[in-house]
């Protein structure tokens, strides 16, 4: 299948630490962004087993034409070989929309059993394979259909999208790029391209390439979305927040809570809480059990000092992600803040015991420990935050801090 969702790499990140000195409020983990980047769609073509001819099409299952795609069998006087080739290169197309891909690789073998050229079958193929995590061998496919038919814009695509998966940026680029010049209103490809630039940096790119997707398809939520993530990224908030809202209005099915989350989260950048609180409580009423949208709503009512009902949605996200070392980080917080330098204490052990590495919690576990009057364990927290943290000069004050701090409690 050329794949519908990736998530891109901003989505679970930890955003640097703030560093703060007062011993009696602690530093809160930053925001981890929920900005999902939607790609790709499935690309299959039925063919007229009859008359063996039909275009590939970018959306499944669509009717044939009377225009023969290059690689197609065609029917022979002496032999119902193609006719069956076509029958069930046919029927793997709808398996694998019903998602059995395994018995769709079944008979897209079988058709290329009755007939080797077939460009659309070794295609299929392809997908499923990929769908079933055997990029190689997709590859192999992929490059087998475009030796046959080298104008198949979609096995251009979907190349790109098997080398994007293997690390090969550039590679995807230049196929994605191939596909929109054999044909240029592909507008998942736009949209593909646009994440791949976008991974590579080439930001202003990634724009053209969405709003090109937007154009194709203005009634799509997905490119809009994924607008939205590179405006967000290049500091336009106001665009981001004009992009996600119209993902979201345009959305109706199972994305729309990720583009609640992504709008909440550009709010809150903004400096609207209330807002992003509003859009947090509406993802939570579609899908309740969203841990990222407590986590979320939990980050901003602690902003807001809403210090009990951080606290319960913190709870909320670890009834659902019990080891999520953020989640138990950022209840830490909140617990100190609100006296219970115990709970505090607890909840960033915990953290530590699940990701050992993260140098702010082993901080404020410190601080913690400092005012608590645990002076020893303390004296190890900091030790522990200083061997982990790269003595860079933006981590300078950070460890002047914590050095100071070591100093006092070692005297």
């Amino acid at each position: 299948m050329f794949r519908t969702n990736a998530i891109e790499a901003t989505r679970n990140s930890i955003i640097p630490f703030m560093m703060m000195s007062d011993t009696d409020n602690l530093p809160t983990i930053a925001l981890r962004s929920a900005l999902a980047a939607i790609t790709l769609l499935s690309w299959l073509s039925v063919v007229d087993a009859a008359t063996p001819r039909g275009p590939v099409t970018h959306e499944p299952l669509s009717e044939s034409t009377n225009q023969p795609p290059g690689g197609a069998p065609s029917a022979s006087a002496g032999s119902m070989a193609p006719a069956n080739a076509a029958a069930h290169h046919n029927l793997a197309v709808a398996l694998y929309a019903k998602g059995d891909h395994a018995a769709a690789m079944v008979e897209y073998r079988e058709a290329l059993r009755l007939y080797s050229d077939f460009a659309e079958a070794h295609h299929g193929l392809g997908l499923a394979l990929f769908s079933q995590g055997e990029r190689d061998a997709a590859i192999i496919e992929y490059r087998t259909t475009l030796a046959l038919q080298p104008d198949h814009a979609m096995a251009h695509g979907s190349l790109g999208q098997a080398l994007e998966a293997k690390g090969d940026s550039d590679g995807a680029i230049r196929e994605y790029r191939e596909a929109i010049r054999l044909k240029p209103d592909l507008w998942m490809v736009h949209n593909s391209l646009g994440i791949a630039l976008k991974a590579k940096g080439h930001l202003d790119a990634a724009i053209a390439a969405y709003q090109e997707a937007i154009r194709l398809q203005p009634d799509n939520p997905a490119p809009h979305n994924n607008l939205g993530i590179v405006l967000k990224t290049k500091g336009d908030l106001d665009g981001a927040i004009t992009a996600f809202r119209t993902a979201l209005r345009l959305q109706s099915g199972p994305l729309a809570a990720q583009y609640g989350l992504n709008l909440g989260n550009v709010l809150m950048a903004k400096g609207n809480p209330d807002a992003a609180i509003a859009l947090y409580h509406t993802v939570l009423r579609l899908e309740p059990d969203n841990a990222e949208a407590h986590l979320q709503l939990a980050l901003t009512l602690q902003a807001k000092d809403d210090l009990p009902g951080a606290i319960a949605a913190y709870h909320e996200a670890l009834r659902l992600q019990p080891d999520d070392a953020i989640i138990h980080a950022n209840l830490g917080t909140a617990l100190q803040r609100s006296g219970d330098l115990n709970g505090a204490i607890d909840s960033f052990r915990r953290a530590i015991q699940l990701q050992a590495d993260l140098a702010m919690v082993h901080y404020n576990l410190g601080l913690s420990c400092q005012v608590a009057g645990r002076h020893q364990e303390a004296v190890q927290a900091f030790r522990e935050f200083l061997r982990l943290t790269p003595k860079t000069p933006e981590n300078r004050d950070k460890i002047e801090l914590a050095s100071a701090r070591l100093d006092k409690l070692s005297r």
